[in-house]
């Protein structure tokens, strides 16, 4: 089979594939995907051995990748047998303030202009970033920087050499058959049967010859006549072959209730969006179980109509309290309608949720090839390469700065990428504008106006730094420290004191940037409150030299709860399932807050191991003085005569039997001092139940029980013992899902406030913090909106949303 090598940027992959999925079984494509990363491949060197036919997809991508560029005259200058295909790129236009499509065209000089200043802005940025620093040749910056100013001397040359190439658009190569492609490999005989296979593909498509001269995009204008002419065949679609339509019954729907009333036959498509649409209204009516079954039925009778099915797993998801529920019908409809993108995004959120973080990354890497400007997809791409995998901070930029290009409206994104600039590339200067530029669109975000204040410290602007601070308290009071206090406001007055007592105010001085340094860092390195809690910026003491033991301590309310106790100076024994959850964490407190850290591996399932591990903690660890019961879990979501025994088993295993494993193990040692507290996480739905709540509520109400009935036990020992109650906790923006084409349907928390899982923590240190003879038996945490598992008000939450 004939063969030819395809060359883009990485960004362009879904254009590649698409020539790749017209051209199967007439030609092999050879791929050429080159990455933006700094240090990353050369497309020079990928293509040194190649010497046969070549097409390049020539984009906005590809002309702003320094590894598609650099080199680029070996592979382009001089070479006869090469194809340059134009792409459109969808870019933000800050004068009109809209997403525009721009067809790349190196004849425009306009379009010449913009890839020139872009090069000579690079290598003017890169050189202010590194004069101040000495480089060797090796050092990876240094070749970055090298390799950039070569691309921006010969540059000129390269863009007059794609300006006079033969080149041609995608939407031409597509609506001509691909015949440039097959002149280039000189294969007329194979053109001519991939020409008849086309027109035979689509021969039986109503309306198909209004596209036979056509490019891809809808509405385009009719072009002249003039030009060599088509193959006229149709353009070969998005997907290979048109869907089948579901065979359905006809709906008759009288206008009248006279027998003679006309009747309407209700095509697939629409019958699909009544089925939606009537789901979704007995949903909003408090009938989930029925819109449930709607869509379930619906997506029987219309398999072929991925929306039905992706409806039924967003109900699922949002009316279930196991997210692996609807994830596995997600994963069951992604197997036919793998590019789906409202299905996409939501096993992503889902996959999140359940900290699977490597799964939820693939998701939306795939979304991302489907459509790069998803909304918020770079966004949330960049928070949870930054967050989970901080070993791959060049990727995590590059996303941001996508964000903050097609997202210009998204304050936080500005945010975070100018701190992943400061962090990771020790760009102050771009932090810095980075960072004005969030404020600018979200002057309400009290970090960014917190790192401005810690930066202009730094380069010794103290009144600018004195401003944002004051405006960073204004906007959250917890960095309202004293030590903050003192070193905003610290006025320099050293420049004529060269006396040994001028030294030390400088020496001073110095310290406390360098503690404002190490709290921007902290401030940095937090993750947004939909996948983490954030902790506090500055470190308050409190509770030093305690030692506290948290179960579930890796996401939700035990993670907020490490945090919190580690800013209150609490030693921690963190217990959870995965170790590099757990050391990830520990890192994070040690880093944040120097937190001395014992971390156990452990399924508190796992009566055996539990027992081993506690019983082999070294001696200083044994002095616990917290015991949270924290770990626990809600499976199925079923009537009792449909529970799934699996369910069943799970929940009270670790719900019930955990608790009391683990209470078991610590209570003792609390006992021989004659000192210590337990307070086990239990639910509002311990002190009430709900429907298809059954074993969930019942291992809950069993906890407020133990509770109790520990505390007798435990009285005459000195041990407190209390229970923590919350209702609905907003841990993720899982349910911050996205309908395609009607987003407004997929609410949990929209509507209304609920608790966050730093609020959890919170009353968990209120509870522990107490004076040793205060004992907190009890403590019932709803939003206010919500009045009980059932009775939420649902009016809005900007009320009530924290400052």
């Amino acid at each position: 089979m004939l063969s030819i090598s395809l060359a883009y940027s990485i960004e362009d992959q879904p254009a590649a594939q698409q020539i790749a999925d017209d051209l199967e079984g007439f030609v092999t494509i050879n791929h050429f995907g080159v990455e933006t990363t700094t240090g990353g491949a050369l497309m020079a060197g990928m293509l040194d051995a190649e010497s046969g036919p070549l097409i390049v997809l020539l984009s906005d991508h590809f002309l702003r990748n320094a590894n598609c560029l650099f080199g680029a005259s070996s592979f382009l200058i001089g070479r006869r047998d090469t194809l340059l295909v134009s792409l459109k790129t969808r870019t933000y236009d800050e004068d009109l303030q809209e997403i525009v499509v721009v067809q790349t065209d190196l004849s425009d000089d306009e379009q010449r202009a913009v890839y020139e200043n872009y090069w000579n802005d690079s290598f003017r940025d890169l050189t202010d970033k590194t004069k101040d620093l000495n480089l060797n040749q090796n050092n990876p910056f240094r070749r970055y920087l090298d390799r950039v100013r070569t691309i921006q001397q010969e540059l000129p040359e390269i863009l007059n050499h794609l300006a006079d190439s033969p080149h041609t658009t995608q939407s031409d190569l597509e609506s001509g058959a691909y015949a440039d492609l097959f002149s280039l490999i000189k294969a007329p005989e194979v053109h001519h049967s991939f020409a008849a296979h086309q027109a035979e593909q689509f021969a039986g498509v109503p309306g198909i010859q209004l596209l036979s001269n056509q490019g891809a995009d809808a509405g385009a204008e009719e072009v002249s006549g003039e030009g060599p002419p088509k193959v006229e065949t149709a353009p070969l679609a998005k997907n290979k072959s048109p869907k089948k339509k579901a065979s359905i019954p006809k709906q008759e729907l009288p206008l009248e209730e006279e027998s003679d009333a006309p009747v309407y036959d209700v095509d697939p498509d629409t019958q699909a969006k009544l089925w939606i649409s009537r789901a979704w209204n007995l949903y909003e009516d408090g009938d989930a179980e029925a819109g449930l079954a709607l869509l379930a039925g619906g997506r029987e009778q219309l398999p072929d109509y991925p929306d039905v099915a992706y409806n039924y797993a967003l109900m699922l998801a949002m009316d279930s309290e196991s997210p692996e529920i609807a994830l596995l019908e997600l994963n069951k409809m992604l197997e036919d309608f793998h590019d789906h993108k409202g299905a996409l995004f939501l096993s992503g959120e889902l996959s999140l949720l359940l900290e699977d973080y490597e799964s939820a990354y693939l998701d939306w890497l795939q979304l991302r090839d489907v459509d790069p400007l998803y909304p918020d997809l770079n966004y949330r791409l960049g928070c949870l390469v930054s967050e989970q995998f901080p070993n791959r901070s060049t990727e995590a930029i590059t996303y941001f700065r996508r964000a903050v290009r097609d997202e210009p409206q998204n304050g936080d994104a500005r945010y975070r990428y100018g701190m992943m600039l400061y962090t990771h590339q020790g760009s102050t200067k771009k932090a810095i504008k980075w960072l004005k530029r969030a404020i600018d669109i979200t002057p309400g975000h009290a970090a960014a106006h917190y790192a401005l204040a810690v930066l202009m410290h730094r380069r010794g602007k103290l009144t600018a730094a004195r401003n944002f601070y004051r405006t960073a308290v204004h906007l959250d009071s917890t960095y309202d420290t004293a030590v903050n206090q003192q070193a905003f406001a610290q006025k320099l007055r050293f420049k004529s004191d060269t006396s040994n007592r001028g030294k030390k105010a400088i020496e001073r001085m110095q310290a406390r940037i360098e503690e404002l340094e190490a709290a921007l860092l902290r401030e940095g390195g937090v993750a947004p409150s939909h996948l983490t809690a954030p902790a506090s910026a500055p470190k308050t003491k409190g509770l030093e030299g305690k030692t506290a033991l948290i179960s579930g301590a890796t996401s939700g309310i035990g993670r907020a709860t490490s945090v919190r106790l580690a800013a209150a100076g609490c030693r921690l024994i963190l217990l959870a399932r995965r170790t590099a959850r757990l050391e990830e964490l520990a890192a994070e407190l040690d880093a944040n807050y120097g937190t001395e850290c014992h971390l156990i591996t452990a399924d508190v399932r796992d009566r055996e191991k539990l027992s081993r591990k506690l019983s082999a903690l070294p001696e200083d660890w044994k002095k616990i003085d917290l015991l949270l019961n924290n770990a626990g879990k809600a499976k199925g979501f079923d009537p009792i005569h449909e529970g799934d025994y699996d369910h069943w088993d799970e929940m009270i295993d670790v719900n019930l039997k955990g608790l009391l494993t683990l209470t078991r193990e610590v209570s003792p040692l609390m006992v021989s001092r004659g000192a210590g507290t337990i307070i086990n996480v239990c639910s509002t739905a311990g002190k009430e139940v709900y429907p298809n709540g059954n074993v969930y509520c019942a291992t809950k109400h069993a906890v407020d029980a133990l509770t109790y009935a520990m505390r007798l036990d435990l009285v005459k020992y000195g041990i407190r013992v209390g229970q923590i109650c919350p209702a609905h906790v907003e841990e993720t923006e899982f349910a911050v899902v996205r309908f395609d084409g009607d987003r407004q349907r997929a609410k949990i928390y929209e509507d209304f406030q609920p608790l966050r899982s730093r609020d959890v923590a919170d009353a968990v240190y209120f509870m522990f913090a107490q004076p040793a003879h205060v004992n907190i038996m009890d403590v019932v945490l709803q939003g206010t909106q919500q009045a009980s598992s059932t009775v939420v008000d649902r009016s809005g939450r900007e009320k009530f949303k924290p400052a």
